[in-house]
């Protein structure tokens, strides 16, 4: 992809091999400032949605929509705090963006210490096909 934080960091956020496509961990970050919006602060769903649309883009890049996707994984700061939240806007998504797909994705939500910097509430990871 053209995020210019892959080359200053030294990886790429999507790769292809064959079929199958890998999309690194995803956040709401803009891709060209690297900082948060500050309407997605300390906001899980907003950040839910915003990830969803770059992945949606990183996709788009390859042929490949939402109704590719076999497997995601979720890595959350806080699960207490911010998974319903999380939930309600994946859920939204899914219903949304896979409707008509043969099956919908397998999800994973790990908790975890801390993320790419302090505004960043989730990260997500895709694998299609």
């Amino acid at each position: 992809s053209s995020n210019p934080t892959e080359a200053s960091q030294g990886y790429a956020q999507l790769v292809r091999a064959g079929p199958l496509i890998y999309i690194s961990g995803v956040s709401a970050l803009d891709s060209h400032s690297g900082r948060m919006p500050a309407h997605l602060v300390l906001e899980a769903a907003g950040q839910t949605r915003a990830i969803m649309r770059r992945i949606r883009q990183l996709l788009e890049t390859v042929g490949c929509s939402e109704k590719s996707i076999v497997r995601m994984r979720i890595y959350v700061v806080d699960m207490v705090r911010d998974s319903r939240q999380i939930q309600l806007a994946m859920t939204q998504w899914l219903n949304e963006s896979a409707e008509g797909a043969a099956m919908k994705p397998g999800i994973t939500i790990v908790e975890v210490r801390r993320l790419s910097s302090e505004p960043v509430l989730l990260e997500v990871e895709v694998d299609a096909v």
